[in-house]
């Protein structure tokens, strides 16, 4: 919330007759949408808190304590050091945090502190006698497109390109990207239609 926003008390204290934030609030995300609690839901239900599948890392790879993650994506015999090379009895774990400043293009990468929870919540806690895991940023890759913009008539035409843009970077952002607005596919390949 902006600074000087919260001004409700919403219980009684004895002497206190009013309140406020003189700091903006950091850090907190948007509540998760219904859909998105239900699909969650059955994959809570069948992990049980064990780490036994890729889908089960992933899914509490979120749940790391002392981590900010919103995506996670594991993939088995991936190790970041060694690209192309698959390797037996390691998962790779490729974490998003969430997106702190939405206004500011440019991809959101995790903090080394969080990429260590979510090793140590998973590799120590989860699957102490499993596969070796291995947390690493997501790989972002530069896309140059040339797009040619056909105004409608009436428009504002120096507010196209950029409106244009802000339309590519939001359907290619990793958290609320793609075609159903839950984050670009992780290694999802862009086609070109004429």
């Amino acid at each position: 919330v902006p600074a000087e926003t919260a001004t409700t008390l919403r219980t009684a204290v004895a002497g206190v007759a009013s309140v406020t934030n003189p700091l903006p609030g950091t850090g907190g995300t948007d509540a998760e949408a219904f859909d998105a609690t239900v699909g969650r839901g059955a994959a809570e239900l069948r992990t049980a808190g064990r780490a036994v599948t890729p889908a089960d890392h992933a899914l509490l790879a979120l749940r790391a304590p002392g981590a900010r993650i919103a995506r996670a994506h594991a993939v088995p015999g991936h190790h970041p050091d060694h690209p192309g090379t698959r390797l037996p009895g390691v998962v790779g774990i490729y974490l998003v945090p969430p997106d702190e400043n939405p206004v500011t293009p440019g991809a959101p990468v995790p903090q080394a502190g969080d990429l260590a929870a979510v090793a140590a919540h998973l590799g120590d806690r989860l699957a102490p006698t499993g596969p070796t895991v291995v947390t690493a940023a997501p790989r972002y890759v530069r896309v140059d497109a040339r797009v040619m913009l056909v105004p409608v008539a009436h428009a504002d035409r120096s507010a196209v390109p950029r409106r244009a843009e802000e339309s590519l970077r939001r359907y290619l952002h990793p958290l609320n990207g793609g075609a159903d607005g839950a984050g670009w596919p992780f290694g999802g390949s862009l086609t070109h239609t004429a």
